[in-house]
């Protein structure tokens, strides 16, 4: 599967988790988050990037990260066709997408943590 996915400065961390989880698993992973620590970037810059790659169809879904989650789930969720899902566990991101047909999921990376058990 091809995901689109972006962080920004306080989710760095995490999105490196997460992309090799996912690359580990096969899927596709199209970065569109910062790219350097260095040089930060924040929720309202990254999210609109992954939006329009699921909404144009490079992407068949989307991961966002900020610090609580809730910033990039606002922001996605302002565009037409988005169903954006803030997740605190496997079972919620697993549930907005099964009940929801949610297309973009949001974590925040100080609520989950890089360290947190990631499953499929």
């Amino acid at each position: 599967m091809k995901i689109a996915i972006a962080a920004e400065v306080c989710s760095f961390d995490l999105m490196q988790s997460v992309k090799e989880h996912l690359k580990e698993k096969g899927h596709c992973i199209i970065d569109l988050g910062m790219q350097n620590p260095d040089k930060p970037d924040f929720f309202f810059n990254t999210a609109p990037k992954v939006v329009k790659s699921v909404v144009s169809g490079e992407a068949e879904r989307g991961i966002l990260m900020c610090g609580t989650g809730m910033g990039v789930c606002l922001c996605a969720n302002k565009f037409k066709g988005i169903y954006a899902g803030l997740a605190e566990s496997a079972t919620t991101a697993r549930l907005h997408y099964v009940i929801n047909r949610a297309n973009i999921l949001c974590l925040g990376a100080w609520i989950v943590g890089k360290n947190c058990k990631l499953s499929t």
